[in-house]
């Protein structure tokens, strides 16, 4: 039963808060039902579409990128990182655990009031999953038999398709890394998201999270001379890394 499992989670009794669950459970089943909708119309139209939720990796809105220090992550691991930060920060409301209290960083991400059950709907707009093989942003969009009135319509669709191409294609482009970045990753040139997945995997196979606290990185030689800290926040780790990724 969920109400069981919720107070074995935030361990409290939560008998006399079982209509609001019920109500937010059966919200979440209503949006959920019509989400499957939209995506059944959109596989009628390509069967060869990719299925909802991808793995691939999701296009982040710029708030939420200042937010992780990264511009591509897999939805999982955006929700992951963000009970990481709120958990990090005794953020959750300690009379009800299922609220969220939002600080000055999550104001620019979510409105309040902010509840466990809440976040996914809030979340959505600062999303969006794209495919690796079309290298497309998957955007939903209602299908309707086009009007003369709006034959211009798809003309600024595909406007704004070309733009998030071109933008994206900048994006991935591998670009001449500096002598130290190379140094460290063994590669003269990377993009974005390859030295974003090298970055991570370097801390987890060095060890380098804070023990205390677990945002922070202790830098290693090798990352000191990128960063020239001794300890900084791995998810502004960008900061230090942009300047090493040369424009030619």
């Amino acid at each position: 039963m969920l109400r069981k499992q919720l107070e074995e989670h935030f361990k409290q009794d939560m008998t006399d808060r079982k209509p609001i669950i019920r109500a937010e459970v059966e919200r979440y089943l209503a949006e959920g039902a019509g989400d499957e909708e939209e995506e059944e119309e959109e596989e009628e139209d390509d069967d060869d579409a990719p299925a909802r939720g991808s793995g691939m990796g999701s296009w982040l809105s710029e708030p939420l990128q200042a937010f992780l220090g990264v511009e591509s992550l897999p939805r999982t691991q955006v929700v992951k990182r963000l009970w990481e930060y709120i958990k990090a920060n005794n953020l959750q409301d300690p009379k009800d655990k299922r609220k969220i209290l939002l600080d000055d960083k999550l104001k620019t991400l979510f409105t309040s009031p902010l509840t466990m059950f809440t976040m996914n709907s809030q979340l959505s707009k600062h999303v969006k999953v794209y495919d690796g093989d079309d290298e497309e942003p998957k955007a939903k969009s209602a299908k309707r038999p086009a009007s003369k009135a709006g034959k211009e319509k798809p003309k600024k669709v595909k406007t704004e398709m070309d733009e998030e191409k071109r933008k994206k294609n900048a994006f991935t482009k591998p670009v001449r890394l500096s002598p130290e970045l190379a140094a460290l990753t063994g590669k003269e040139s990377m993009g974005r998201p390859e030295v974003t997945s090298f970055f991570w995997a370097y801390v987890k196979e060095k060890g380098l999270k804070d023990p205390a606290n677990g945002q922070f990185i202790i830098c290693d030689a090798a990352l000191k001379k990128i960063t020239g800290e001794e300890r900084f926040k791995g998810f502004g780790f960008m900061k230090y890394f942009a300047p090493h990724m040369l424009k030619d």
